[in-house]
């Protein structure tokens, strides 16, 4: 997996999600993936497809559930 530890992202993440909590839309899960340049190269990571897959059902467990 490609992805870098999220401590060595500082406020980037924070700062991209600050807009769509002021449009009213509320964060189920944040996923760091990184280093993917090459078009449709995610696919080829089964690791990285199937966790899109599981969160992708918690994604919709939760627009299902109250709150």
């Amino acid at each position: 997996m490609n992805s870098r530890p999220r401590k060595t992202w500082g406020v980037t993440l924070p700062a991209l999600s600050l807009p769509l909590g002021a449009l009213g839309f509320r964060m189920v899960e944040e996923w760091d993936v990184t280093g993917f340049f090459e078009k449709a190269a995610v696919l080829r990571d089964g690791e990285i497809m199937a966790g899109a897959a599981a969160r992708g059902q918690r994604l919709a467990q939760a627009l299902d559930s109250p709150g």
